[in-house]
């Protein structure tokens, strides 16, 4: 009878040993695996809900994009794919014939590099991934000097200003000739420039112009 005792307690022993053993190896195991499923449940249902409140503003995005993409398009249409003597020749010209004024002297400096410039490439596909290409940004320099009433100087200023490429007024210098009444006016111009676009290779329309001598040299 007491054989059969032990042998019982031994049973319910062992019984209580699986069992502990599946609770430990087993349920805790399930129940640190649910723990981290819900905590990654809840994370995704955080990012979905975020997700959802841009596809709700998926029309505003697009219609930003839009607005964006004309607004950096008519800056970079200010920027041509090269600047050349020819630009600043024609400039001094034009501004001869709308101002009246004498460009007596021009000169050149070489193109220097500014930047390169990491551009995304245009996608109708707000989907896809983005590529991207880069660009290089370079600038020239021209020096004018000339001969102006101060009405005039306010005019070839103003005349600068107006271009429809990217131009801009470095440097002015002005002195009074006492013997003419007029200012001798030196100008530093600056023209910048992209390289690296799919657009059309920048060539100015030089027509005809009497500026200058029929001789290099004399004459």
């Amino acid at each position: 009878m007491q054989k059969k005792r032990t042998v019982k307690y031994i049973l319910m022993l062992l019984g209580l040993v699986i069992f502990l053993a599946g609770y430990f190896l087993v349920y805790m195991d399930y129940a640190a695996r649910t723990d981290e499923l819900t905590a990654e449940i809840g994370t995704l249902t955080d990012r979905l809900g975020v997700l959802e409140s841009y596809n709700a503003r998926l029309n505003e995005f697009q219609t930003g994009i839009e607005a964006n993409k004309t607004e950096i398009g008519d800056v970079l249409g200010s920027y041509y794919s090269v600047e050349t003597p020819e630009d600043f020749i024609m400039l001094a010209t034009a501004m001869e014939d709308a101002v009246g004024v004498s460009i007596s002297s021009l000169s050149f400096e070489e193109p220097i590099y500014i930047s390169e410039i990491l551009a995304a490439e245009d996608a109708g596909d707000y989907t896809a991934p983005v590529t991207t290409r880069t660009l290089t940004g370079y600038g020239v320099t021209a020096s004018m000097e000339g001969a102006m009433t101060y009405s005039e100087m306010k005019e070839v200023l103003a005349y600068i200003g107006s271009q429809v490429d990217a131009t801009h007024l470095n440097a002015v210098e002005m002195s009074y000739d006492a013997t003419t009444g007029l200012i001798l006016g030196s100008l530093v111009i600056d023209k910048y420039y992209i390289e690296g676009r799919d657009i059309e290779e920048h060539q100015i329309n030089v027509p005809y112009t009497d500026i200058g001598n029929d001789v290099l040299i004399g004459g």
